[in-house]
């Protein structure tokens, strides 16, 4: 059995060769990767997965039988010809909800203890006062790895915590009530702080556009940890415009980076911070245990953890 490794240092390799001798582990690194027939692709970099996984391997590479990108989105890899491939695509879905989650929290205090107006160098007395969580609705939309975490984080805050979903989840204590998508307006109308961690697919792609912003509270506050793309950037600028929402706090963008001279930097009510949500000094060892656990069953042709429905984007 032959698997590529992509993003991985010399260490890390030799640490898998040593767990799985019968396995013949190949670094992408300055090789011609069409002349090898191998049986998987890992990546343990973002950077290097991308430079690697393209729909040009996917057309060479016909003896591939596992891929596994390492962080939560997938939408960059849904090319046309994956979801018929016999490729099983795996992720870091689940492992990257600590970090995440308290990255979007951290957003939030950040606006609601007006600390990006002081980073900011506005003058105390123009700052607004600050407000407390207890006791208001919060609505997160999306309840995978990230989402589930972010609703557990802000109910410890004294928050009333309502969540959007497509499947239906168990009953934990963090979560009052489960909305479907169809049921969206109805779920915004009733927030005071909204955070987007819904992966990006085809039915999410602009799910908060001129309709659902509008259908928002005027002081509501709204968090994206997701992707750029599911909020219509176009919309949450005149929205922003006019005056509406308390505080915007943004990791993600679309497009991504933003261009500096974009009008939304000047707005001291918004933050953006440059995707560094998913980063943490523990996901690449979480990555590195779920990487070897799959490779353990790969190899002895068990179902993998982490797969991606190839259909539904996530």
């Amino acid at each position: 059995m032959k698997i590529l490794l992509a993003g991985f240092r010399d260490e890390q390799i030799r640490t898998l060769s040593g767990i799985f001798p019968e396995i013949d582990f190949i670094s992408t690194d300055n090789i011609d990767i069409g002349s090898i027939q191998a049986d998987g692709l890992i990546g343990l970099s973002r950077l290097a997965f991308d430079q690697v996984f393209t729909e040009k391997f996917l057309s060479e590479n016909n003896t591939i039988r596992w891929a596994h990108a390492p962080g939560a989105g997938i939408d960059k890899y849904l090319f046309p010809s994956l979801p018929s491939s016999n490729i099983v695509l795996t992720n870091g879905k689940i492992i990257q909800g600590p970090e995440v989650s308290e990255h979007a929290i951290a957003l939030l205090l950040a606006l609601t203890r007006r600390i990006g107006f002081v980073t900011k160098g506005i003058p105390r007395e123009r700052i607004p006062y600050p407000i407390e969580l207890r006791f208001k609705t919060a609505l997160v939309i999306g309840l995978g790895g990230i989402g589930l975490l972010v609703a557990e984080r802000l109910s410890a805050f004294g928050m009333t915590v309502d969540a959007v979903t497509e499947t239906n989840m168990p009953l934990v204590s963090s979560l009052r009530k489960i909305y479907y998508a169809d049921q969206l307006l109805e779920a915004l109308s009733l927030a005071d702080v909204v955070i987007m961690a819904a992966p990006l697919t085809s039915r999410s792609r602009n799910m908060l556009s001129y309709d659902q912003l509008l259908a928002m509270k005027r002081d509501a506050y709204l968090i994206n940890v997701s992707r750029g793309g599911n909020i219509d950037l176009n919309a949450l600028m005149e929205m922003l415009d006019a005056g509406k929402f308390s505080g915007v706090g943004l990791d993600v963008t679309n497009p991504e980076p933003l261009p500096q001279d974009h009008s939304i930097h000047s707005i001291d009510r918004v933050i953006i911070t440059p995707h560094l949500a998913g980063c943490s000094d523990q996901f690449h060892e979480r990555n590195f245990e779920l990487i070897k656990a799959n490779i353990r069953r790969f190899s002895a042709k068990l179902p993998l953890i982490n797969i991606v429905d190839k259909l539904n984007g996530y």
